[in-house]
């Protein structure tokens, strides 16, 4: 329950104690909804304050605290604690008001790491050394004031075995010195600086051990003999190390001759060879150090199967295993009771004969067949398999052949094969030999001919064929080679035919340089035709006209004429260009070629060619034809 008088909040304690009301304040009326608690002369009066902070003191709500100005004791900044507004803001401060202070702003500049910060505040960054938070806090004026660092802790870093220690404390590890013992110290500064280690806490000793119980280093330790009687000792060294036992403390009694145990030294063991028919191993006895005999042991005794056909040594209820007897793999048996093995298991035996190429592998008892592998053999071959052995090998069904080849059949060795003649008719043969090879072609039983070819007939190799000459008189030959090839055709036989060109040009030189030029032509094309120079004459429009017999007897094409001094002139363009004849053409067409003989009353035939237009020549043809008496030949 709560009372409001003169905007200050009273009520009920939260122990339920009633407050005390002052007297000045007379007579209080609850508000709705709440009812008095009572009055009470002993209970302490509560009021609502806001707690001292930022150099201002605790105050009372609705009232206002100062803070004087730096440099101004009658300059105040204030700040008020607030009341219980419709903001709820009852006991809470203010904003601070230090527009009365000459010297203030309204935050706290950055400075020096620390960021710009609102008044009344305080700011917090990383310690500038050690670990944790320094603090600054803005005042009311605007103004850092000294930094904080009461929460900064310094310390000395981990250093193994030393863990990180505060400064001005020390650190306490267990000794880690060989054989050490105890716990060293190590102080870490006011500076965050590591002292040097105080080991003085630490011993060196020498570990329980064998009965020894632990010893510090220089001691000796001792225990009861472990044979005979006495005492034995043990010396701990300065490293914490035991030296060897000292028994010279110790009295030992040997043990009796007790047949078939010899006299024994107390304090060791006798032994000697399990006996028994498959026993192996050995059998112990021990004596004490006061010359006492032990039962034998016999538990080092065990009844095997004896090393035996490739098995090893086995033990009873235990398989042994050697390599197949037959065929690859493992073979194994078990060693009985009785210390004898059993049968052998085969069962990891492979009894078949390996591959050994070209044969496979097969099975025992079965033969594998492959084709014969000799130099030019067919055929089969065979071989027997045997308890995982291969037999020889059965090579009666092979048999030597020369292969088919060039047109002979597969000839078997010792055989002849034949063929019809590559060249003329009849047959050849090759014999096959021993080792399947063929040798030369026996060619003596062909007959070589030239086969009939462009009108000739068929010749006999070696003799020559004739046919009449195209012109009707005469024979042109060709022979028949000894390989049976006709050679080239032979025009010796043929009378000479002649075809007269009649040649017009309009040279920039002079008449010489057209006789050379025009020279140049029939000197090209004599591969084919005879050039007779004829005479330059001048014509009336100032051209120059050659006049030539071009003899062939050779060509009997018009066309053909045509042709070799076309390919002549076309060859010679740059010498026919120096004599100032810039092109060559042949044009035109020959209609036809009279080809006569040299008799006296045959009558020429003429073809003209005519070269004209700036040095380009124009060649055409134009062949009139005389008749002798009813007798005219015409090629092409």
């Amino acid at each position: 329950v709560a009372v409001e008088v003169e905007g200050v909040y009273y009520g009920c304690d939260t122990d339920g104690q009633v407050l005390t009301i002052p007297d000045y304040l007379g007579e209080l009326k609850c508000p709705e909804g709440f009812q008095m608690c009572g009055v009470s002369e002993t209970s302490s009066w509560i009021t609502q304050t806001c707690a001292a902070g930022f150099g201002f003191a605790e105050t009372f709500a609705s009232e206002t605290a100062q803070l004087a100005c730096p440099n101004e004791a009658d300059k105040f900044a204030t700040r008020r604690c607030n009341t219980n507004g419709a903001d709820g803001s009852a006991g809470t401060w203010a904003a601070v008001d230090n527009t009365a202070c000459a010297s203030r702003s309204d935050t706290c500049a950055a400075e020096g790491g620390w960021a710009e910060a609102q008044l009344l505040t305080e700011s917090s960054m990383a310690c500038d050394s050690g670990e944790g938070q320094q603090t600054r806090v803005c005042n009311a004026f605007g103004q850092f004031e000294d930094v904080d660092t009461s929460s900064c802790v310094t310390s000395c870093p981990v250093e193994a075995p030393w863990p990180r220690t505060e400064s001005g404390t020390s650190a306490t590890v267990d000794c880690d010195g060989t054989n050490e013992i105890g716990s060293m110290t190590r102080a870490c500064s006011a500076s965050a600086e590591w002292a040097a280690e105080d080991r003085s806490g630490c011993s060196v000793v020498c570990a329980a051990a064998d009965g020894y119980t632990q010893t510090a280093a220089g001691a000796t330790a001792s225990k009861d003999c472990i044979v005979g009687t006495g005492t034995q000792t043990r010396a701990c060294d300065a490293q914490g190390n035991f030296g060897a036992d000292d028994t010279s403390g110790c009295t030992v009694t040997p043990c009796p001759a007790d047949d078939p145990w010899p006299e024994t030294a107390g304090g060791t063991t006798a032994s000697m060879a399990c006996t028994g028919d498959g026993a192996v191993g050995q059998v112990t006895r021990a004596c004490s150090g006061t010359g006492e005999w032990s039962a034998p042991d016999e538990a080092g005794c065990a009844l095997v199967c004896l090393e035996s056909d490739g098995y090893a040594q086995t033990n009873v209820d235990e398989t042994a295993s050697k390599d197949c007897v037959i065929g690859t793999g493992t073979q194994t048996a078990t060693c009985e009771t009785g210390g004898q093995f059993g049968a052998a298991d085969t069962s990891g035996c492979d009894t078949r004969c390996p591959a050994d190429s070209p044969w496979p592998q097969t099975a025992s008892g079965a033969s594998a067949t492959v084709d014969c592998d000799g130099t030019n053999e067919i055929g089969s071959m065979s071989r027997t398999c045997t308890d995982a052995e291969w037999g020889a090998a059965d090579r009666s069904g092979c048999s030597v052949v020369c292969a088919a080849a060039d047109g002979y059949t597969q000839t078997a060795a010792g055989a002849t094969a034949s063929k019809d003649c590559i060249v003329g008719t009849g047959t050849q043969t090759r014999a096959c030999d021993a080792q399947g090879n063929f040798g030369a072609d026996d060619t003596s039983g062909c007959t070589i001919v030239c086969a009939a070819d462009d009108g000739f007939p068929e010749t006999t190799a070696g003799e020559t064929a004739s046919v009449t000459c195209p012109s009707g008189t005469g024979l042109v030959t060709r022979a028949c080679s000894s390989t049976g090839t006709f050679g080239t055709s032979s025009f010796a036989g043929c009378p000479a035919q002649t075809v007269t060109l009649v040649v017009s040009a309009n040279p920039a030189n002079n008449e010489v340089a057209l006789r050379a030029a025009l020279a140049t032509i029939g000197g090209g094309a004599s591969g084919q035709l005879s050039w007779d120079a004829g005479d330059i004459t001048q014509k009336a429009d100032g051209t120059f006209q050659l006049v030539v017999t071009i003899s062939s007897s050779t060509t009997t094409s018009a066309s053909a004429v045509k042709g070799a001094v076309q390919v002549a002139a076309e060859t010679n363009s740059q010498a026919l260009a120096a004599a100032g004849v810039t092109g060559v053409e042949v044009g035109g067409a020959i209609s036809k070629v009279s080809v006569v003989s040299s008799d006296d009353d045959s009558f020429p035939v003429w073809a003209i060619v005519v070269i004209a237009c700036c040095g380009v020549i124009l060649i055409t043809f134009f062949v009139w034809c005389c008749c002798k008496k009813n007798k005219v030949g015409t090629v092409g």
